[in-house]
């Protein structure tokens, strides 16, 4: 392979490790198949089942399971992984290690981590990685955490994720070796700066539903937290984390528009800080909170206290327009009519929810904003990622012509531009009529023909890709006029067809190449190397 190069796996199982070393690559599976590269958590020689590398490295519409630690590790920058399925690894199912920045994780289902090592098992793991976007991601029955960004990771952004049945929901900074902090762009030793969590949703966590660790200037909007902190701690926590024998305290934090409910009873919070958890400005509005078991309580360690609503406002300044009481959720977590949570929120710079609806008007509190098409909350089986997010379309097909042979046919061809097609389609316009289907074929293809022609008539011809999320633009147009009136049908049994359905015979008119190629476009397709 070369760089640019596109690797298309056919469905079935993998058992072998991969090291990606060849920069701007793209490993996938073929059209309409998965594939499934795996190797087992009991082999410290294979630490993780795919290893990236080099830059600018793709993986899309792959299953990932094992690993001694991890099923994916990224060594390298701008790493995409798209529509991915990770999952049983030995320790976290993704880590991103030092220096891999400007990673995309989008439309993943990220589970069952921590097969060998159950202590140190987190959905994804971000460790002092820049820029870092994990998008309409469903992480769920994760051993430790589901998504921590850590070890002084720069401007992370997790939204419109659901997490369910972790340890921990998000953590927004963490526990760091103190050799894996650039003092270079973070003299303070913060465990993650500008790091945002935003329209996501968090079901059935043992701890936290999020907690920022030794984090500087967090932000943590418009999240829905429901039945969390189901046997520790708080909903929410804000904590610190010892470097050079000094407690590294949270700074800055904002908690805006977010739903936390716990159904835990004694001993757990709403929101606790602890003890050296917090300096700075705390911002907090617009919350709803809940405690199924009585009334809420918010503990300041610090001081230490705990606290009711109205006085943890009266104390710490804070929390203006946060309110206590059901939300009124669905089943699904999203707001059901006459929820109290409609329309009172505080109006951010976003203006999505966790459906990827318009936050339209005033918003509401938590990660559904109502009205819109609401996704399935937990998505249906086979669902990639939440079922949310923008659609990958395939590339627009180029270069169209239109040829005709005298008295048989008119070959259409175009160039391939995608990568992620199943097929293409054809479409046929008669003189000044309208565009219709004429045939679809399949992927990697890059002609037909078109038999069904009368003398003296323009045919326009155009084509489109036809990919797993919807379809490309169309083509340029091509057209051509058939000259000549078209020879006798052949003889039973001396004709030659392509997916087309149409016949075209092998006799007159020196169309016997053409044929020829059309018999072998199958193969070229396949040999075909997309840049």
């Amino acid at each position: 392979m070369q760089p640019g190069d596109t690797l298309q796996l056919r469905a079935g199982t993998y058992a072998e490790e991969v090291n990606v070393t060849i920069s701007g690559i793209t490993i996938q599976s073929f059209a309409n198949e998965r594939a499934l590269i795996t190797t087992p958590t009991t082999n410290p020689a294979i630490l993780a089942t795919v290893k990236i590398s080099a830059s600018g490295v793709t993986l899309r519409n792959l299953d990932i399971t094992g690993g001694y630690e991890h099923a994916v590790s990224v060594e390298s920058s701008a790493a995409t992984l798209l529509r991915c399925r990770l999952s049983a690894s030995g320790s976290d199912c993704l880590q991103l290690k030092p220096g891999a920045d400007n990673a995309i994780v989008s439309q993943c289902e990220v589970f069952d981590s921590g097969l060998r090592e159950p202590v140190n098992a987190d959905g994804i793991d971000i460790r002092n990685s820049d820029d870092v976007a994990v998008r309409d991601c469903d992480l769920h029955d994760i051993a430790a955490v589901g998504i921590c960004a850590r070890g002084g990771s720069l401007n992370t952004l997790i939204e419109r994720c659901l997490l369910r049945d972790c340890d921990s929901g998000i953590l927004l900074g963490g526990y760091s070796a103190t050799a894996d902090i650039d003092i270079g762009q973070n003299p303070g030793y913060r465990e993650c700066i500008d790091a945002t969590a935003r329209n996501c949703i968090i079901s059935g966590c043992t701890g936290p539903g999020v907690e920022c660790r030794a984090a500087l200037r967090p932000k943590v909007q418009n999240n829905t937290l429901v039945n969390v902190a189901g046997a520790l701690t708080s909903g929410l926590c804000m904590s610190s984390t010892s470097h050079n024998s000094v407690e590294r305290m949270c700074e800055d934090v904002e908690f805006s528009n977010n739903i936390v409910t716990v159904t835990a009873g004694s001993g757990i919070s709403i929101v606790r800080i602890t003890s050296t958890g917090l300096t700075g400005t705390l911002t907090m509005r617009n919350n709803r909170y809940h405690d199924a078991m009585g009334a809420a309580t918010f503990v300041d360690e610090r001081v230490p206290a705990t606290w009711t609503l109205a006085q943890w406002q009266a104390n710490l300044f804070t929390d203006g327009g946060s309110s206590e009481g059901v939300p009124g959720l669905d089943a699904a977590w999203h707001l059901a009519a006459g929820s109290p949570c409609l329309g009172q929120g505080f109006t951010l710079a976003f203006s999505d929810d966790y459906d990827g609806n318009a936050r339209a008007g005033a918003f509401d509190i938590g990660a559904d904003q109502a009205g819109g098409t609401a996704l399935q909350t937990p998505p249906a089986a086979g669902t990639l990622g939440t079922g949310g997010g923008t659609p990958e379309l395939p590339a627009a097909p180029s270069g169209v012509t239109a040829v005709p042979y005298t008295g048989q046919y008119i070959a259409v061809s175009w160039t391939d531009n995608s990568t992620i097609e199943h097929s293409f389609r054809i479409e046929r316009k008669v003189g000044t009529g309208s565009f219709t289907t004429l045939t679809t074929v399949s992927a990697n293809r890059y002609a037909s023909f078109d038999p069904n022609v009368q003398d003296g008539v323009e045919y326009t011809y155009r084509v489109v890709a036809i990919g797993p999320s919807g379809e490309s633009a169309y083509s340029n147009e091509a057209s051509a006029v058939m000259v000549g009136t078209p020879p006798p049908p052949a003889p039973p049994g001396s004709g030659s067809s392509d997916d087309s359905g149409g016949g075209c015979t092998a006799g007159g008119g020196g169309g016997w190449w053409l044929l020829l190629l059309l018999a072998i476009i199958p193969a070229l397709g396949a040999l075909k190397r997309h840049a």
